[in-house]
Order: structure tokens, then sequence, then C-alpha cells
């Protein structure tokens, strides 16, 4: 519940990536929330089924969406919004979701959680995303140019 409500989602249509961990929360957000498609994207769903509102994909440094073709972003923040193989996965996130999208970015267990959170916050930031939800572990902000 959490999820849905963090990316402002009550009911749809629209579609939503889960990126990483929160992936797994897909099949009960599809539950809650009729109307939105949930994608999950993470290497560990090859066995994973799909169902109504949830499909499954893998991904590399560029998401297979349109410019502003989804209406929310959830993640754990296990790695930097940029690094060698990603130049910017901040912007990449800002490229697919719509105008008063929003992404959520979730601390990983453990004490680099505040860090990266905070990390993830300033590059969402810097690509002209307003923070709408700030705190140690979650971050949440929403598109508004577009």
């Amino acid at each position: 519940m959490e999820v849905a409500a963090l990316l402002g989602l009550t009911d749809g249509p629209g579609n939503v990536a889960l990126i990483g961990d929160v992936a797994g929360h897909a099949t009960a957000l599809a539950g809650l929330v009729p109307g939105i498609e949930f994608i999950g994207i993470a290497p560990g769903l090859r066995g994973w089924e799909e169902g109504e509102g949830v499909s499954r994909l893998t991904a590399g440094a560029s998401l297979p969406f349109s410019n502003g073709s989804l209406r929310g972003v959830g993640l754990v923040a296990e790695g930097s919004p940029s690094s060698a193989a990603n130049p910017s996965m901040a912007a990449e996130l800002t490229r697919v979701v719509a105008r008063d999208g929003r992404i959520a970015v979730w601390g990983a267990a453990g004490p680099t959680a505040g860090p990266a959170v905070r990390e993830w916050e300033d590059a969402l930031k810097a690509e002209g995303l307003d923070v709408l939800a700030s705190e140690e572990t979650a971050v949440v902000v929403r598109q508004v140019a577009r």
C-alpha cells in the first residue's frame, strides 16, 4: 500500500515501472489499484508469472518506454543514480515519467540507506523534478515539465 500511496495511485489507467527489489510488489499492487499495469524490471524475474495488471521485462542502461509514458516509477536505491555503466539513471527516469507522474526511491536496508536516498534526491532535483516528500529512508518527486 505504501508504494501505491507514494506514487499517488488510486485508479487507472496507466503504466508504472517497479525496478529492482520493489518489483516483487507488482502482483499485490495490481490487485490494489485496478487499471494500472505494473511492470517489474529486475534480473531475478525470469521465472515470475505474469497476470492481470502485471508484466515483467529486463532492461539495460536505457528503459524501453516512450518519453512521458509512465505514471510512475518505484525503485530501491541500491546504487548510485549515475555510474560508469549508466551515466544518468535519474535522467532516464525523468524521460519516461509523464507530467505529474511520480518517482519514489526507497533506501536499501542498512547504514547506507540515508546517503543513497539523498544522492538520488539530489540527482532527481537536478533533472528538474519537484520533491513532494523526503525523509531518510525515501524520497518522492514529481514531474512538472513536459
